[in-house]
């Protein structure tokens, strides 16, 4: 009797029913593996993020003594009144607080008979989170309305933009916003800021995804960074910084910040004199050179050092004398001092 044919769709035997199941349950196991093994990386993922910024806060507050108000001390606006006809705003940059000022400053206060204000912009000299919110128009609007205010009284007032600071004064004329009486000097502005490109806007975007402050030397965050004071600056540097991180976020809103002045110039009447080093390696000085010709009455003062801190370097006495003069007389020049009137 020959053997009986299993017909085609027929029910599998044993053997291959436990075949079947065995292949399922590895799949099972595989796919769980696979699983486990994404949600673990996702969960370090995030876990070393959070640390991350958890650190970042504590080195933040562990060199700052924050006040009740939120503000640290070392970062409140200064502020020199003596009855004179004439008041010098010094507004700083960029993270920064009024100490970037205080030699500048001081030099004013023995030197000249001239009321200083040194304010500190809004969301600065605070914690890491507060100038991670950087709003340039918030800010803008701010100092605007407390600039109207302090300015009362005087005959003339001279400002004093440092990076920026600068970009804020830069603003302002370019939408016909500063008070009339405000004699601007942009100190190395940034509207033509280094870096602004899409690789590092990249770079930040994809650091970003894992944590909001980067204080890794090999992703280039590396905070104060001595080459942005030239030659005999880092001292002062460090006692002046006041963030110790990079907040990644702020530098991407000052990136956008910056590209929307870019070529704004054109639309400013007012007289404008900007003073900035030719080695600055956080503005472009050539580009910054063609903005100041572009506009009506533009004139640059070109220091040969100090990169984007000058005030901390060996043109510190140049740049102070020279600011010094243009208080005094917005026509003055170079002549005498290390540095270059274009």
């Amino acid at each position: 009797m020959g053997a009986v044919p299993v017909p085609l769709g027929g029910r599998a035997g044993p053997r291959t029913q436990l075949k079947v199941g065995a292949l399922r349950s590895n799949r099972f196991r595989t796919l769980r593996r696979l699983a486990l093994t994404v949600l673990a990386v996702v969960v370090l993922f995030v876990g070393t993020g959070f640390v991350n910024d958890w650190n970042a806060r504590r080195v933040h507050r562990h060199h700052n003594a924050i006040g009740a108000d939120g503000i640290a001390e070392r970062a409140r606006t200064g502020e020199l009144v003596r009855g004179g006809s004439t008041l010098v705003v010094l507004v700083h940059g960029f993270g920064a607080t009024p100490q970037t000022y205080r030699g500048i400053a001081a030099a004013f206060e023995a030197e000249t008979d001239v009321d200083l204000w040194v304010p500190l912009l809004a969301q600065h000299g605070r914690s890491l989170d507060d100038f991670r919110a950087f709003d340039p128009a918030a800010i803008r609007a701010d100092f605007l309305e407390r600039l109207n205010r302090r300015m009362e009284g005087y005959d003339r007032v001279v400002a004093v933009g440092h990076s920026f600071g600068g970009a804020l004064l830069f603003d302002l004329m370019a939408r016909g916003a500063l008070p009339e009486r405000v004699e601007p000097i942009l100190f190395a502005p940034a509207v033509h800021v280094l870096g602004n490109d899409d690789i590092n806007r990249l770079s930040l975007n994809a650091f970003a995804l894992w944590a909001s402050y980067c204080d890794v030397e090999e992703f280039g965050c590396v905070s104060p960074n001595p080459r942005m004071a030239g030659p005999t600056g880092t001292v002062e540097l460090y006692q002046d910084n006041y963030f110790f991180t990079f907040i990644v976020r702020a530098i991407l809103v000052l990136f956008d910040y910056a590209d929307t002045l870019v070529g704004q110039g054109a639309a400013i009447q007012t007289p404008v004199n900007m003073v900035m080093a030719r080695d600055d390696l956080r503005v472009d000085f050539p580009a910054t050179v063609e903005m100041c010709a572009a506009m009506a009455a533009c004139r640059m003062h070109a220091l040969p050092l100090g990169s984007h801190n000058p005030q901390l370097s060996v043109a510190r006495d140049a740049l102070t004398d020279l600011l010094m003069r243009l208080v005094a007389d917005p026509s003055a020049g170079c002549e005498g001092l290390d540095c270059t009137t274009l």
